[in-house]
């Protein structure tokens, strides 16, 4: 009986998904390298044609020129089948170095959404997304709080100033009070003395009538 397989736990199969990336990445660079060897290869190519072409004007020119022309007709063949071989299995590592690449991306648009379709990758997300709406909901409450206190702390010093402001004015009224008590005490005493110096005047004009009457009748 076969042995079943064990499941791979999450972080086995992150694991598995990071080198996975990792061997991919890694390919992908290569292939860019040799891709870019490859066009390397063309335009150095292109470049020794150009100087087999001089090479070959030149034994054009020589006194041997029949020999040498055929010679180098023979060389410029040769030369010209080895350039398209080598042309050819440019272009052959070219399309596969394409199709590498092709794979590549397809493969990394697949694990992607291997990745989106994931139920614990999901879940995953669910929480962090829920633990940074409860970590934002806290520091709102925290900065709620925060004003709530300011708040409450003006509020007290409002009040504090106005109950300083009332505690002034009750002092200056209850001393304009007192000063308008004296004020009418000193008037009432005043006018008892001006009443008591009339009595007064009253009483001696009096007694000096009576004086006057009483020399009258003695006479």
């Amino acid at each position: 009986m076969a042995t079943k397989k064990r499941a791979l736990s999450f972080s086995e199969k992150h694991q598995k998904l990071v080198d996975e990336k990792f061997r991919k990445s890694l390919n992908i660079q290569v292939m860019n390298k040799l891709e870019r060897q490859a066009k390397n290869q063309v335009v150095q190519n292109e470049n020794d044609e150009k100087v087999e072409r001089q090479r070959f004007l030149r034994v054009l020119q020589n006194e041997q020129f029949e020999l040498d022309m055929e010679e180098a007709i023979q060389k410029a063949e040769a030369n010209k089948m080895l350039r398209d071989r080598q042309l050819e299995q440019e272009e052959r590592l070219a399309n596969e170095l394409a199709r590498l690449k092709h794979e590549s991306l397809k493969d990394k648009k697949m694990r992607q959404q291997v990745r989106e379709n994931s139920i614990e990758l999901r879940e995953l997300e669910q929480k962090l997304k829920a633990a940074y709406m409860n970590k934002e909901r806290a520091a709102q409450i925290v900065e709620k709080d925060a004003m709530k206190y300011e708040q409450m702390k003006r509020d007290a010093e409002i009040e504090r100033i106005m109950m300083e402001e009332h505690d002034r004015l009750l002092k200056e009224e209850s001393a304009k009070q007192e000063r308008r008590n004296k004020e009418r005490a000193q008037y009432y005493l005043d006018l008892e003395k001006q009443l008591e110096d009339q009595e007064r005047r009253k009483q001696e004009a009096y007694e000096q009538l009576l004086k006057e009457k009483l020399m009258i009748d003695e006479i």
